[in-house]
């Protein structure tokens, strides 16, 4: 019995030993590449905290935007359209020049309006597919308030065969 347990003794101080020699191998490779995994989490969950935080903010500007123009207040909202085009997060800047020159059709400054418009259409860095919107909306407020070769320039892009808005 007396020689089992030696035997088990000394097998379980190989096996320490090893261990040992491992963790002093391994052991700090580990440590840090434990600690570069928690560092990396919270550095992600920060930025998408920071990120959706300023796209909640933007959001929120533009519904108090669309608010206000709603109730009517053109020039209150038109202020804060403005401020969201210069400080806004994602697409919210695009959307809000949008919005400031249908408030600014609504509020009788068409001209304004089909120029903001026309801007957004002539904007390269902006997606084709709103670029079309911008030229479609120009176009329909000149059927009333400008003349046919006003309307016919702006659409007639829109009337090739891979156009989206053709129809």
């Amino acid at each position: 019995m007396s020689d089992d347990s030696f035997i088990r003794e000394v097998n379980d101080e190989m096996r320490r030993e090893q261990a040992q020699k491992l963790w002093d191998r391994f052991g700090p490779a580990l440590l840090v590449i434990a600690i570069l995994v928690v560092l990396g989490t919270a550095a992600f969950v920060g930025y998408r905290y920071w990120d959706e935080t300023r796209a909640n903010r933007s959001g929120d500007a533009f519904s108090q935007a669309l608010k206000l123009a709603n109730d009517g207040k053109n020039d209150d909202a038109l202020a804060a359209l403005d401020q969201l085009e210069k400080d806004g997060y994602g697409a919210y800047p695009l959307l809000a020049r949008m919005r400031a020159a249908t408030v600014k059709a609504n509020k009788g400054d068409v001209d304004a309006a089909v120029k903001d418009f026309d801007e957004v259409a002539a904007d390269t860095a902006i997606p084709q597919g709103l670029r079309d919107m911008a030229r479609l909306r120009a176009a329909l407020l000149l059927v009333d308030h400008g003349s046919f070769a006003d309307v016919s320039s702006r659409v007639e892009a829109l009337t090739s065969d891979t156009n989206t808005l053709r129809h």
